[in-house]
């Protein structure tokens, strides 16, 4: 069976492209000219973010960012706060690149735009001159509705579709396997994944998902064939671009963000009966991450980047798999405490706010510190980067019970 589409690399490939297209937009930006990159995912709502880039008389390059809750954040990244409360960071012509790599972080770790294809989904409103029928079709079987499908994925991905034995598009995304199906006899999209094995054993399953539900309110949770699975479909009597993308993009979204973590709480509450409460504030105790892991933490505790790329590479004894590992751990917990500064800052305690908000700069700090690590593995006479291959997925024939 095909390895499934990597979309984790496949992401990553559409960022570089998105950050050396930003850098050569801001290089031929002229004085009086702006450039504004809107969040996709909220362009109509009361606190909708927007990014705007300028150039000063001086011939700086400007870029401006209002109504931020990440100003902690950005502030320790570089950025500074006006009177006005607006966030701008300004670099000289010949900075341009770093620029937009560190507007690309923010545009990542910030807002969680999963991909830069969703900045260029058409307009849904009811303005006029918005016409639907120009961006709606009636699909007129299952065969039509698979093409119109793999026409917006192609959209969002430069690689081949690949598709398991019954026909469903496969992919990896945040470590995890998901599958697409069009339904043979509806007009619905299904997008799935197997968050647990063998779940019948496990009583607080159901517990898990309902403290979950309300934070995924578009993903439906179950139990299908003793597997404990997410889902979202997307009915496409009249399929809609547009609309299928934001089905995409709260898919991908939840994958990367949530999915793991429930998987994790799953198998957690399955051996210990405890159930953790989403968005609370996590904890110091390190007795659940790896022993390589809690090294490094000790070693680096103020994530100052001591390490050097051969000590990381020596302490995860130069075990690339284990290194990637830690890597995923390291983004589960800068996503958990950034969720957990936004619970803080919800409830007007921006002290813990800010406290949270470091922690997460901290576990990003970590995350380039093992990737210099891995570096050292994968690459040790320092040769250019490249990617390799997806491993085979133990979930290659779990889809085929989850219909």
């Amino acid at each position: 069976m095909p390895e499934p589409l990597d979309f984790d690399r496949s992401m990553d490939d559409a960022w570089a492209q998105f950050r050396l297209h930003l850098a050569d937009t801001l290089a031929a930006l002229e004085y009086g000219a702006r450039h504004v990159i809107e969040r996709p995912d909220s362009p109509f709502d009361e606190d909708a973010q927007a990014l705007t880039f300028t150039v000063t008389r001086g011939g700086r390059v400007r870029c401006g960012l209002v109504n931020s809750q990440w100003a902690a954040a950005l502030l320790g990244r570089g950025w500074r706060e006006l009177t006005s409360g607006e966030l701008t960071l300004s670099v000289g012509r010949r900075h341009v690149d770093k620029m937009a790599a560190d507007v690309t972080a923010v545009i990542r770790d910030h807002w969680q735009v999963v991909h830069p294809a969703f900045f260029d989904r058409p307009a849904l409103d009811d303005s006029p001159g918005t016409s639907l029928a120009t961006v709606s079709v009636r699909p007129s079987g299952p065969a039509h509705l698979q093409a119109l499908v793999e026409g917006v994925l192609a959209q969002v991905t430069c690689d081949p579709i690949t598709k398991d034995h019954d026909g469903d598009i496969t992919f990896t995304l945040g470590g995890l396997t998901s599958w697409l199906r069009v339904r043979p006899n509806e007009s619905y999209v299904d997008l799935f994944t197997m968050l647990a094995r063998d779940v019948d054993t496990n009583p607080h399953v159901t517990a898990v998902f309902d403290l979950h539900d309300p934070q995924w309110p578009a993903v439906d949770f179950g139990v299908s064939h003793n597997h404990a699975i997410a889902q979202i479909s997307f009915d496409a009597t009249v399929f809609i671009a547009a609309a299928f993308e934001q089905a995409l993009h709260a898919w991908f979204k939840f994958m990367r963000v949530g999915a793991g973590a429930i998987a994790r709480e799953i198998v957690c509450a399955g051996a210990t009966g405890d159930v953790i409460e989403p968005g609370s504030t996590p904890t110091d105790d390190t007795r659940g991450l790896p022993p390589a892991l809690i090294v490094l933490l000790h070693l680096d505790p103020d994530s100052a980047g001591l390490l050097a790329p051969h000590e990381v590479a020596e302490i995860c004894d130069h075990d690339r798999d284990a290194i990637l590992h830690y890597l995923q751990i390291s983004t589960d917990e800068a996503i958990e405490w950034r969720r957990a500064a936004d619970v803080a800052a919800d409830r007007g305690d921006q002290n813990e706010a800010r406290a949270c908000l470091h922690e997460a700069d901290g576990w990003m700090q970590t995350k380039e510190t093992l990737r210099a690590g891995l570096r050292a593995v994968v690459l040790p006479d320092d040769q250019a980067p490249r990617h390799t291959g997806p491993t085979a997925s133990s979930d290659g024939d779990a889809a085929s019970t989850l219909r």
